[in-house]
C-alpha cells in the first residue's frame, strides 16, 4: 500500500532508520509486553502487547501487574515505530495487531488523536489481555490472510463479547476497517504494515557475509524463487523460547555443517547485530558470521541469520560470495560460513586510493570490478521472479587479492513476488528515490544503487561528497538535505572527474530519477562489456 508522506518528513526519518508512517514517528508510544513469570521470559516472545500513545512514557523492567483474576508481569519500552517494533518482537511467531482510531474521526486518515490504542496478540490460543477493555481474545488467520478476532469478557475465552472479521484484502492493504462506531486497522505477521507481503523475504534489517560490513541480522523467513518446502522432521535444536521455526527447515538442515570443524580465529568486523570473524573450516580459510552475544538468545535474530543463510543456499554464481554452510551445536553458537575474501571490501580499497592520491577515473581494474558486480546483478534479476538485493553499496562488494569482485550481504534481499514492493530498506545514500519516499519499487532500485557505486569507483569518495553547504562555509551538506535533493532530481552523484563519455552516459542513466529511464542489469552488463572491449586502450 503506497504511503502518502511529505518529502520533508520522509527523508529525515530515513536517517533515523524509521521507515514508518508519520503518525508513529511523530509520537512516543508506551509498548508493554506481558508475561506470565516474574522473569518476563515466558512465554517468549510474549502473549500480548498493549500499546498506548504516551507523551510521558516511562520504561519498566519486568514489573508486576495485578488484575481481578491474576498477576502478570510486563516490560515497558518507549518507541516511535509501532508496526516495526511489533514485527521485531514477534519475529516469526504469528500474530495479529489491532490499531484503533478515534471513532469520531470516522476514518484512519488522522492518527494524531491522544487516546489512540493498539494491541497485538499471538495467534491460535486464548490470550489474556491485561489492562484492556476485554479480558481475553482469540485470533485466527486463515490461509487467504483474512482475520477473525474474538473478544471475551472473561479471561478464559468463554463469554464472547464481540467478534471482528476482517477480509483478506483489508488485511493485505492494511486498509481502514469500520465496525459499529469503531475504526480499526489490522496487521498480521505476513502483512505487518511495513510494505511487506506474505510471500516476500521478511523483515528489514541488514546483515553481511564474508569480509564485508557485519550489520543487522534480523530479517525473518526467506523463500526461494521456485518454491520453499514446508518444514518437516529432523527439527534440530529449538530456540531458547521453545519454538522451532527455521531450525526445522529442510533447506537449512541440508546446508548444516559440523560446528566443531568451524574454527573462529579473529574478529574482522562488527555491525549492529552481527560479528564477522576470520577462521577456518576443514583447514580452508573462511568468513564466519555470528550474532552479537547480547542477541544470541533472541529468536527473531536467530531466525534472521538463518533466513540469510537460506537465501544464500539458492545462489550459485562466480560473482556472488560462495556459501559454505550453516553450523551450530546450540542456538547461541549459530554461525554462517562463507568463503573468505582476502582483499576486503570495495570501500576499503577506494579509501586507500584516496589516501594514496590515486588518479580519478576508470582504470581497467575499476571497470573490471563494475563488470563483476553487473554480472552478479544480472544473475539475481534473472530469477523468476527477480531477486532484489536492496542494499548494494561499496561495503557489500568484496574483493580477492587480484581485485576480482563478488557481491555479498543478502540479509535484506527479497524476491519480487508481485509487481513492486514498498518496504524501504538499504543504506540511505545508495537508495533510489522511490525507495527513499516509500513508493513502490522493483529491481530497477538495484540499478540506481549500482550507479551510485560507479560514482564511488570514479571519484574514490563516498556518494555526494561534492554536495556542500550553500551558505559559503564549504561544509558538507547534511544527509537530510542531500536526500531531499536526490529524491526530487536536483542532485546527482558526480561523474565529472576523469570519466570517459561512455561511462558518464551509463552512470547517469543508472541514477535516473524515473526507474523507467534506467537500464536493466543485463543492459548495464552489455554496455560495460562493450566499453571494456572498445575503449580500454584510450582509457589507460
Amino acid at each position: 500500500m503506497k504511503r502518502s508522506w511529505t518529502l520533508a518528513v520522509a527523508l529525515p526519518l530515513l536517517l533515523m532508520g524509521a521507515m514508518e508512517p508519520l503518525r508513529a514517528s511523530a509520537r512516543t508510544f508506551q509498548f508493554a509486553k506481558y508475561y506470565t513469570d516474574s522473569g518476563c521470559s515466558t512465554p517468549s516472545p510474549t502473549f500480548y502487547i498493549g500499546i498506548f500513545d504516551s507523551s510521558d512514557c516511562a520504561t519498566a523492567n519486568c514489573e508486576a501487574v495485578t488484575t481481578s483474576s491474576a498477576t502478570y508481569y510486563r516490560m515497558i519500552s518507549c518507541i516511535d515505530n509501532v508496526q516495526s517494533e511489533t514485527k521485531e518482537t514477534y519475529g516469526t511467531t504469528e500474530y495479529v495487531m489491532l490499531e484503533e482510531f478515534e471513532s469520531t474521526a470516522g476514518s484512519c486518515d488522522n492518527y494524531n488523536i491522544w487516546n489512540t490504542e493498539s494491541e497485538a496478540f499471538s495467534v491460535g490460543s486464548c490470550i489474556q489481555t491485561p489492562n484492556a477493555t476485554y479480558a481475553s481474545a482469540y485470533a485466527t488467520v486463515s490461509s487467504d490472510s483474512s482475520v477473525v478476532l474474538k473478544r471475551y469478557s472473561d479471561d478464559a475465552c468463554s463469554t464472547l463479547s464481540t467478534t471482528l472479521k476482517v477480509t483478506s484484502s483489508e488485511v493485505q492493504d492494511n486498509s481502514c476497517y469500520s465496525v459499529d462506531s469503531n475504526v480499526y486497522k489490522v496487521y498480521t505477521s505476513n502483512y505487518p504494515g511495513l510494505g511487506y507481503t506474505g510471500s516476500d523475504f521478511a523483515s528489514t534489517t541488514t546483515s553481511t557475509a564474508s569480509s564485508g560490513e557485519a550489520s543487522d541480522a534480523s530479517s525473518s523467513t526467506a523463500t526461494s524463487p521456485s518454491s520453499t518446502p514446508a518444514p518437516r522432521g529432523n527439527e534440530g535444536p529449538k530456540n531458547l523460547d521453545g519454538s522451532t521455526n527455521l531450525w526445522s527447515d529442510e533447506v537449512i538442515l541440508g546446508a548444516r555443517i559440523p560446528r566443531d570443524k568451524v574454527i573462529v580465529d579473529k574478529l574482522v568486523n562488527r555491525g549492529g547485530y552481527g560479528e564477522l570473524f576470520a577462521g577456518t573450516y576443514n583447514g580452508w580459510a573462511v568468513a564466519i558470521k555470528m550474532l552479537h552475544p547480547e542477541v544470541r538468545k533472541s529468536a527473531s535474530h536467530i531466525n534472521g541469520l538463518l533466513a540469510e543463510a537460506k537465501v544464500m543456499t539458492m545462489l550459485d554464481h562466480p560473482r556472488i560470495v560462495h556459501f559454505v554452510g550453516v553450523a551450530w551445536d546450540s542456538p547461541t553458537d549459530l554461525c554462517v560460513v562463507t568463503e573468505f575474501m582476502e582483499g576486503g571490501d570495495l570501500r576499503q580499497l577506494l579509501t586507500k586510493y584516496q589516501e594514496q592520491h590515486e588518479p580519478f577515473g576508470f582504470t581497467r581494474d575499476k571497470l573490471q570490478i563494475a563488470l563483476h558486480v553487473a554480472h552478479a546483478l544480472t544473475y539475481l534479476h534473472s530469477f523468476e521472479p527477480p531477486v532484489i538485493h536492496r542494499d548494494l553499496k561499496s561495503r557489500n562488494i568484496l574483493l580477492s587479492a587480484n581485485l576480482d569482485a563478488k557481491l555479498t550481504d543478502f540479509g535484506v534481499s527479497r524476491i519480487r513476488v508481485d509487481q513492486t514492493m514498498t518496504a524501504a530498506v538499504g543504506t540511505s545514500l545508495w537508495m533510489a528515490p522511490e525507495v527513499m519516499m516509500g513508493d513502490r519499487y522493483d529491481d530497477k532500485a538495484d540499478v540506481f544503487s549500482f550507479g551510485v557505486v560507479l560514482s564511488e569507483l570514479n571519484s574514490h569518495l563516498l556518494p555526494y561528497s561534492h554536495a556542500t553547504m550553500r551558505d559559503g562555509s564549504g561544509g558538507r551538506m547534511p544527509d537530510t538535505a542531500i536526500l531531499q535533493l536526490v529524491a526530487t532530481g536536483k542532485l546527482r552523484v558526480d561523474f565529472s572527474q576523469g570519466s570517459p563519455e561512455a561511462m558518464m552516459r551509463l552512470g547517469n542513466a543508472c541514477v535516473s530519477v524515473d526507474p523507467k529511464n534506467r537500464p536493466t542489469a543485463a543492459e548495464v552488463l552489455y554496455t560495460l562489456q562493450t566499453i571494456l572491449t572498445q575503449d580500454m586502450n584510450s582509457m589507460n
